[in-house]
């Protein structure tokens, strides 16, 4: 009885030392388990912003609008508050202090009236005065005017230059007063345009013409100011917008 006494002990330790082994063996795997699940959970749990809110993740207001900019037909943006933005062009206007907004069909009836019958028709179906900001006094402006090439008989081969050399005349042909000072080139926003430096007929007023071929069309940023080679000081008001 002593003897299987004893053995029956033996057998007990022996199973308790197995048991000691699968414990320490298990001990690991229940620790790397606990933290994957914990990294998952913190992966799949809403961002803590620095004020210890938390908040889901969210497309930036800049994407946002970068999107919306994007669905915009070439070469044209769209006004937002203050600014105008054109993602073709890369370029953002912030309007100046003392500055406003103006419709565009008034300058449109205007240039038709100055072009007649023979223009008028050409004038209202291709150009597209696409922004126009004004100082309150009205002794400044800028205006973004895009021309649609397609139905021009010279759309295949028409250049910065010729353009300009077309305004030019036109202008002359319009009234005499306008005279040619310079030209050259300058960059706005994510293209270099070709520059027209010009001496308006009104006492003291500059014009620049600044011109860009954009496939089909013709796009011109034309500035009016009292300071010779008008749009250095103005253009100060866009920005490269990528």
């Amino acid at each position: 009885m002593r003897r299987l006494f004893f053995e029956t002990l033996k057998d007990m330790r022996k199973k308790a030392f197995l048991i000691l082994l699968l414990l320490l063996f298990l001990l690991p795997l229940s620790a790397c388990e606990t933290a994957i699940s914990k990294s998952a959970r913190e992966s799949s749990a809403p961002v803590e912003s620095e004020t210890g809110v938390l908040e889901e993740k969210h497309i930036s207001a800049e994407d946002s609008l970068k999107e919306e900019l994007g669905s915009a037909e070439e070469p044209f943006g769209f006004l937002r508050e203050n600014k105008y933005y054109n993602l073709h062009l890369g370029f953002v206007f912030s309007l100046p202090e003392g500055w406003s907004y103006s419709e565009s069909a008034a300058f449109k009836e205007g240039l038709m009236e100055a072009a007649g019958d023979k223009g008028r028709e050409y004038i209202e179906k291709n150009l597209n005065y696409e922004m126009i900001a004004q100082s309150d006094d009205g002794s400044r402006s800028i205006i973004l005017l895009i021309e649609d090439m397609r139905e021009s008989d010279k759309s295949s081969y028409i250049s910065e230059k010729i353009y300009q050399k077309q305004v030019l005349n036109d202008l002359r042909g319009f009234d005499s007063g306008y005279q040619k000072l310079s030209t050259g080139s300058l960059s706005i926003g994510a293209y270099k345009y070709t520059a027209l430096y010009m001496k308006a007929p009104e006492d003291g007023v500059f014009e620049s013409y600044f011109s860009l071929r954009y496939g089909n069309y013709m796009v011109n940023i034309i500035c009016r100011d009292k300071v010779e080679k008008a749009g250095y000081a103005l253009l100060e008001h866009f920005e490269e917008f990528e």
